[in-house]
């Protein structure tokens, strides 16, 4: 595995700079294509298992984790009886089985700042949190324009611990618009009231130190994909580009090694459904 030093490095090489202004530059575009990298799949490193418990009367669903990427399941924890992805168009499919949904509503921050928020690198707390609505716990919040999710445990303190930039004087926002909302509903479409394991995955922390290395299985794509974001707008350097393009994504695209890294990953989470000696599904409490 190549550390973040060695893809820094491997960079600068590239657009044959060394400035610290090039450094943050390239270090900006890697961790760009580390999360695009990541949303392609549901990689190990990433992913989780949460519960939620739903009433009928939620009507908009509840909120997940602002760092969620996607979900791979949604199983009943009482009867092991999963739900299957639809839209809220389509609840009222009535195809017999149970669903969840990511609703149509827009999210809305709880807090939006623009200024008044500092944080220290190497640091688990901010300054400035009267600029804040309130204690915020439980909220993940995203600040400046740093990648990375990061939640709130009081008014001021929140976890992982940060590792980018000092940020003096900064804003941040607190459950970040992309924050996504689950409803599950039953086999009439109507909003279902149980408990539900929620599989999914969800970001890994931003690449800043240079000893980091990424999450992923390996780093030849992530470090390609650098590459054609750093060469691809310069006109003189078009075939250099598409070559690392070619390598990436294959010469159709159709394979390369970014595809080859993507057909290694498992996509799909969740306990064994258990059955009986005819193939059915054994049932536990509720009767689905």
């Amino acid at each position: 595995m190549m550390t973040r030093g060695d893809l820094i490095q491997s960079g600068l090489e590239i657009i044959r700079k060394s400035d610290k202004e090039d450094v943050d530059l390239i270090s900006r575009v890697l961790n760009r294509c580390y999360y695009r990298i990541w949303e392609m799949a549901p990689w190990d490193a990433g992913k989780i298992q949460m519960s939620h418990t739903f009433t009928a009367a939620e009507t908009d669903g509840r909120y997940l984790r602002s760092d969620l990427v996607g979900i791979l399941a949604v199983v009943d924890e009482s009867n092991d009886v999963r739900y299957h992805k639809t839209s809220e168009e389509k609840r009222y499919a009535l195809d017999g089985k149970y669903h969840w949904y990511h609703p149509s509503c827009q999210v809305t921050p709880v807090d939006e700042v623009t200024k008044g928020i500092g944080v220290a690198s190497g640091n688990t707390s901010i300054s400035g949190s009267s600029y804040l609505s309130g204690n915020q716990s439980g909220e993940y919040v995203q600040f400046a324009d740093q990648p990375g999710y990061y939640c709130f445990t009081s008014t001021t303190a929140f976890t992982p611990v940060y590792y980018g930039p000092t940020l003096v004087n900064k804003g941040c926002v607190v459950r970040p618009r992309s924050t996504k909302k689950l409803v599950i509903v039953d086999d009439t479409g109507e909003l279902d009231a149980t408990t539900v394991q929620v599989y999914g995955w969800i970001y890994p922390p931003p690449l800043y130190h240079d000893s980091q290395t990424s999450l992923l299985p390996h780093d030849r794509a992530l470090q390609l994909m650098m590459w054609i974001d750093l060469i691809g707008p310069i006109e003189k350097r078009r075939n250099e580009a598409q070559d690392y393009r070619n390598e990436l994504y294959g010469p159709d695209m159709m394979g390369g090694v970014l595809a080859d890294m993507l057909t290694k990953t498992e996509r799909t989470l969740g306990p064994v459904i258990p059955r009986d000696r005819r193939g059915d599904i054994v049932q536990f409490g509720r009767k689905r």
